[in-house]
């Protein structure tokens, strides 16, 4: 057995059991039988899609993020105020 075979079966065995919990979980709230269906897909996608998105590339290449990291710029920062700038901007606040 080859190591795709197993990560697809361990992963399947996760999914499955995360959908019967998720499942229970929301019967348990109060949910209908199809709410509580649908809901392990709801959750389980956004995750999917935040992960996805967690690993796309940004289209800046490592290089460019060592030299902004080598400078003391913390790519987070840098967003965070720039952010902060255009709220400011469109709200009228002083800084």
């Amino acid at each position: 057995m080859d190591s795709a075979s197993v990560r697809t079966g361990c992963c399947r065995v996760a999914a499955y059991a995360s959908c019967v919990h998720q499942r229970e979980f929301a019967l348990q709230g109060g949910a209908d039988a199809v709410s509580a269906s649908v809901w392990p897909l709801s959750v389980d996608g956004l995750l999917l899609l935040a992960t996805v998105g967690l690993l796309q590339p940004s289209g800046v290449s490592r290089r460019a993020k060592g030299e902004r990291r080598q400078r003391g710029e913390d790519p987070l920062l840098v967003r965070a105020r720039m952010l902060d700038a255009r709220h400011r901007e469109l709200h009228y606040l002083p800084a």
